[in-house]
């Protein structure tokens, strides 16, 4: 188990919510705007919007707006700098100090999820922010090692699958120390955001989209991009490592079947991620009413999101909303499902020293390997008789010098020695033969063959000191090779400290630092609002009789508007249910029929004892979803059967 630390007490789950501006096919069906946002006081006013036809008594008795308080608000001109600073970066600044953090957008299809989350090249959202961020506080961080990885995983009709390597079915799984992970998920060491950005873009092109009447790219799946940040810092002379998990997550929006037009897969998608939508509706309910029993399990996207919804991690939820009259009740609801969202605490800690952390053991085996090759390079050096080749036979970034001979001290002295008696048994072999020409009594061909015994048994004793040398140097490039590629997953700083960068992130910096201005003025503007609200009320207390029974009479009249509001709403959330429902019987009524098929075309070719045998050696794995059989060398029920 991995030691925690932290405050020890809860954090609700943040909330924000971003409207986009009016689209084209909006602007042609002459929608009119019904979102008002107040930036200081962090309020959506929802407008309901007039019915063409009714009546003047019947308007006047039906609630006109609706007024939710969130963390923040953004309106349509709001850029996605100004959102990341003022509402993202501090959950990526947490991710850094050795939190979990999730950052999720939520919302209905075609209102801005993906933008808001990628963004474009030249106007990069908040997933390729985050990074930037990231490796701008490795680069100030001198001090400290990092090791980063990532993995990007898509949930297709409950279908999990790498988006980077193309894996698909991929299993869930629960640890007592990781929580839910998916098993064989691919995780990619990266040291800069070009080698991130090349990850998101191969991931993206690997994810599916496809063309509905409301989103000419809609997703049709939910996607997680997951970072594992590793952090290496020396507290009090003590080594400490803290491990960050990020998870961006881009939620396929939910989807009315006679808005979009979908049809045929289509529609069988949008299914499957209403269904997955109405779980997470379901688990935010529960989490906000404390039930005992909160349905993670009823769908892959609330197994992944469980830490982050009640459990170990900070939260951020991104509201994606539409500003047209022609989505009301999609915006209604999500504004809804969010106002209940924020209600949810959870108890997020520092993840620090985990068991499974690759860092510590990554940098011992890197300095390991390079005591290795210094012994080498030391034995082996030490034979070449000069500084300059030892200090060129390495550069220390895995590349061998020309100065690395591979031959030790005592090996260098015996392959001279032995060159030099070689030479001359050469010479010695050659004035034999000569000598032998002239006169063939003058040197024995006994004597002549000794000779060349003698001198393979020379080149031998060369070959042999060569191929040793020869070993040597290719374990030592071998050695030095592993190094650089184990120093290649380890975030290298002198890439990120280049001139540009240290300049952008300064001017980052600052831009931090005017947002921490702003947020102050904004926290004594709301101030201000609030204490004028409050002399206002005591002037009403000092008010006459006469001015107090009108003021009563207006509050019973705002406390009738409101009872309508509330009874109007209590409707809309009964309809939504209502929906929930539909969505829930359906897909259970064809489970029932796909059941009974099955059950019937067993009975028809399985002859029931064979029913009862099977079924008396099959148990259900929940959590692969699958049957397992036990096996047994005999079975009487089994026999002949096949």
């Amino acid at each position: 188990m991995s030691k925690s630390k932290g405050k020890g007490s809860s954090d609700n789950v943040m909330v924000m919510v971003r409207v986009r501006p009016f689209n084209k096919r909006e602007e042609q069906e002459g929608a009119t705007e019904i979102i008002e946002m107040d930036k200081t006081l962090c309020t959506v006013t929802l407008h309901k919007p007039v019915e063409k036809g009714a009546g003047s008594a019947t308007s006047e008795c039906l609630p006109s707006k609706k007024v939710f308080t969130y963390d923040a608000v953004y309106p349509s001109n709001s850029t996605q700098v100004e959102v990341f600073d003022e509402s993202v970066r501090e959950m990526i600044d947490g991710c850094l100090e050795g939190y979990n953090a999730t950052v999720f957008a939520y919302g209905q299809t075609g209102s801005g999820k993906t933008h808001t989350m990628m963004g474009q090249k030249d106007n990069p959202g908040m997933i390729p922010l985050a990074f930037q961020r990231i490796f701008d506080f490795i680069a100030q961080a001198k001090d400290d090692q990092f090791l980063v990885r990532a993995s990007f995983v898509e949930i297709y009709n409950e279908d999990l699958k790498d988006l980077l390597t193309g894996a698909t079915h991929l299993q869930l799984k629960e640890d007592p120390v990781k929580g839910v992970f998916i098993k064989d998920l691919s995780e990619h060491p990266v040291s800069d955001e070009r080698h991130i950005d090349k990850l998101i873009q191969k991931g993206n092109e690997s994810r599916a989209v496809a063309a509905t009447l409301m989103n000419a790219t809609s997703s049709r799946s939910h996607s997680i991009f997951q970072v594992v940040l590793e952090r290496m810092t020396v507290i009090d002379g003590r080594e400490c490592i803290r491990v960050g998990k990020l998870n961006l997550v881009d939620l396929a929006g939910s989807e009315r079947q006679e808005k979009t037009g979908a049809t045929g897969d289509r529609l069988k998608e949008a299914a499957k991620i209403n269904l997955s939508l109405t779980t997470l509706g379901c688990v935010i309910s529960k989490l906000v009413e404390g039930s005992k029993h909160i349905p993670y399990r009823d769908s892959k996207l609330t197994r992944l999101l469980q830490d982050s919804l009640g459990g170990n991690s900070k939260t951020l939820m991104v509201v994606a909303v539409s500003p047209a009259s022609t989505n009301y009740d999609e915006t209604m609801s999500t504004l809804r499902y969010a106002d209940r969202a924020k209600q949810i605490k959870n108890k997020p800690r520092i993840n620090e020293d985990p068991k499974d952390a690759q860092i510590r053991e990554m940098r011992n085996y890197v300095t390991k390997l390079e005591a290795q090759l210094a012994e080498i390079m030391q034995q082996a050096n030490a034979g070449s008789g000069s500084e300059v080749e030892d200090k060129e036979a390495y550069d220390g970034e895995g590349n061998m010098g020309a100065g690395f001979t591979g031959y030790t001290a005592d090996e260098m002295a015996n392959v001279q020695s032995l060159r030099k008696n070689l030479d001359k048994t050469k010479k010695k072999r050659v004035k034999y033969v000569e000598q032998r020409k002239e006169n063939e009594e003058a040197v024995s061909a006994e004597e002549l063959a000794t000779l060349e015994e003698e001198q393979k048994k020379l080149e031998e004793q060369i070959k042999e000191s060569e191929r040793k040398a020869k070993e040597r140097q290719l374990m030592a490039k071998k050695i030095a090779a592993l190094i650089e590629a184990n120093k290649s997953k380890m975030v290298d700083k002198k890439v990120l400290e280049n001139e540009e960068r240290l300049k952008d992130a300064a001017i980052r910096e600052a831009r931090n630092a005017l947002v921490a201005q702003k947020k102050e003025a904004e926290r004594l503007k709301k101030e201000l609002i609030e204490a004028e609200q409050q002399r206002k009320q005591l002037e009403e207390q000092c008010t006459t009789a006469l001015d107090q029974a009108q003021q009563l009479e207006l509050r019973l009249n705002e406390y009738k508007e409101q009872l309508a509001e509330r009874r109007e709403e209590l409707h809309n959330v009964e309809a939504d249910q209502a929906k929930e429902r539909e969505i829930i019987r359906n897909d259970y009524a064809d489970q029932i029929k796909l059941c009974e098929l099955r059950q019937f075309i067993v009975s028809m070719f399985v002859p029931e004892e064979y029913q009862r045998s099977i079924e008396s050696i099959a148990s259900w794995d929940e959590d692969n979803q699958a049957w397992h059989f036990r096996t047994q060398k005999s079975h009487r029920g089994m026999a002949g059967f096949g």
